[in-house]
């Protein structure tokens, strides 16, 4: 049942879990957008054209369901749902014993929070009714339509950023007329592998005290910011990238713009491009 009650300590927490109903209009949808622009065999110099225009497919659909919403009540249950997962977080944050997928419950946060920025910018109204089962169950089968939109959304900027830093990792194709993203042959396995193991590489690495020393004594000198300076850059620009509508993407040399705003060393481009 997509709308599932967990118990954490002793408490009830409601959590809409994904629905893939939705799947077949939006695929076939998206399918006719990408082929009539670049039909069914798409080239590797239109790859990236072709992600983006899938991205922004997404973020349209996204931002008219939202938009299409003019009750007041459904933005107060939304926000109801993403209270429960900011407390759930906080009592399973020191171990991953969350009850569900813990990447699922990070990209259904995301999505809450989303479907909250965006009722900022719309003119509600008042119920004509108290909610009852109807409107619950109305409530979860959209705000399931909103996360399956979403997480579509969101594989979208992964699989650009993997196609800018590959490029050629990512391949568009038709499989019955619908479209379909695959991994390329020289990669595919490469990256699920090579995730999985960053994983749990990470999970039981060594942890180095001294390492943030070690860091900002060979670094610092020569680009003129220590690794809480850097920490503070990257957090500052995903918050500033990821709250706008729809999220956006930082190029490498967008990236390399900023540092050097926050340092007068001449050395922060050939740092980059060199690591």
């Amino acid at each position: 049942m997509p709308l599932q009650t967990i118990i954490c300590e002793n408490a009830e927490y409601q959590l809409i879990t994904a629905n893939k109903v939705h799947e077949p209009f939006y695929r076939e949808k998206l399918s006719d957008v990408i082929k009539e622009k670049y039909g069914t065999h798409i080239k590797r110099e239109d790859m990236l054209s072709a992600l983006q225009d899938t991205f922004d497919f997404y973020a349209d659909e996204i931002q008219f369901c939202i938009r299409a919403i003019k009750d007041v009540a459904f933005f107060i249950y939304a926000y109801f749902l993403h209270e429960q997962t900011a407390e759930l977080s906080y009592k399973t944050q020191d171990e991953y014993n969350l009850p569900v997928d813990y990447h699922y419950f990070v990209l259904y946060r995301r999505i809450l929070k989303m479907i909250l920025q965006e009722s900022c910018l719309l003119n509600l109204q008042s119920a004509k009714r108290a909610p009852d089962g109807e409107w619950i169950k109305s409530s979860v089968f959209l705000i399931e339509k909103l996360i399956y939109l979403g997480h579509c959304l969101f594989d979208q900027v992964e699989a650009i950023s993997e196609e800018k830093i590959t490029n050629g990792s990512i391949e568009i194709i038709f499989e019955k007329g619908l479209i379909t993203f695959i991994n390329s042959k020289p990669w595919d396995n490469y990256l699920p592998s090579l995730s999985q193991h960053f994983l749990e590489d990470g999970r039981n690495s060594i942890i180095d005290t001294n390492l943030q020393n070690d860091f900002n004594r060979r670094i610092t000198p020569e680009l003129g910011i220590d690794l809480k300076g850097i920490e503070r850059i990257l957090a500052s620009l995903n918050n500033d990238l990821q709250n706008r509508e729809p999220p956006v993407l930082c190029t490498l040399n967008e990236f390399i713009g900023i540092l050097k705003q926050n340092s007068a060393s001449p050395f922060i481009e050939q740092f980059i491009w060199r690591f």
